[in-house]
């Protein structure tokens, strides 16, 4: 009887020991070895250019070794569901006044005129849309355009910085699929895979923020701007800056 209450007992140890050790894995943070890639929509041809093309400074600005950039795939193009996209760029200036025009492709109409204030500049920023403006509509094309100046005394003035953003709807498929995505890091592969540039670069950057020690959101960082059809590699190190204060017409 001893014998088989000794077994009994050395037999539950032996489960709970296994079944400890298993549960301790399964909420270690192990890293996803498949690497985020990001599925670009097939739009035709680049239109525009992300980042200043000048090899000279601006006439207010200091010289600086990178240009004001857009962060947007190489098709200078981006999907978003959202009706009010953020839009990220990196500022290379420590200060300076940004204007953000946003116009339907189709018509030509202004549909949003966005002036920031920077105060603190020197890495990559997001801006947003203000809930005052128009939303974007779904199934549209908008242009838009990047207006800067270092000196808030002088009227900002337009850059090469230029590039397309498109909304889209949300079908049931892609519903379904982010309802059964349980952590924002199967949701930033799910945005990857189904090219909506603007969700998976915002919540990547929001999540790395709120997570800065995450090796592995640092390295969706890396493949992401490093994807081959992003190419954004120059800027993986830039820091992610606070943005600005919006200034009202």
């Amino acid at each position: 009887m001893k014998k088989t209450s000794y077994a009994a007992v050395l037999s539950f140890i032996l489960l709970l020991g296994d079944s400890y050790f298993n549960n301790s894995i399964a909420n270690q943070n192990i890293p996803i070895n498949k690497p985020l890639r990001f599925n670009p929509p097939n739009n035709g041809a680049p239109k525009g250019s992300r980042s200043s093309t000048n090899s000279g400074s601006r006439d207010d600005c200091p010289i600086e070794a990178k240009r004001i950039t857009a962060l947007i795939p190489k098709t200078n193009w981006g999907n978003t569901l959202s009706e009010r996209p953020k839009f990220w760029f990196y500022i290379p200036y420590k200060q300076g006044t940004l204007m953000l025009i946003i116009k339907d492709e189709d018509t030509g109409n202004i549909v949003a005129r966005d002036n920031y204030h920077i105060s603190k500049g020197g890495g990559i920023m997001g801006f947003p849309i203000p809930k005052n403006l128009p939303a974007l509509e779904v199934n549209r094309t908008y242009l838009y355009r990047v207006y800067f100046s270092c000196n808030p005394n002088i009227q900002v003035s337009l850059t090469e910085v230029q590039g397309i953003v498109k909304r889209v709807g949300m079908n049931e498929n892609l519903k379904n699929k982010l309802t059964s995505a349980t952590t924002i890091k199967e949701k930033i592969h799910l945005y990857a895979n189904e090219g909506l540039w603007y969700e998976v670069i915002t919540e990547l950057i929001e999540s790395r923020r709120s997570k800065p020690l995450d090796q592995e959101l640092d390295k969706y960082w890396s493949d992401l701007l490093s994807d081959s059809d992003v190419e954004l590699e120059d800027l993986i190190s830039e820091p992610l800056i606070d943005c600005c204060s919006y200034i009202s017409e």
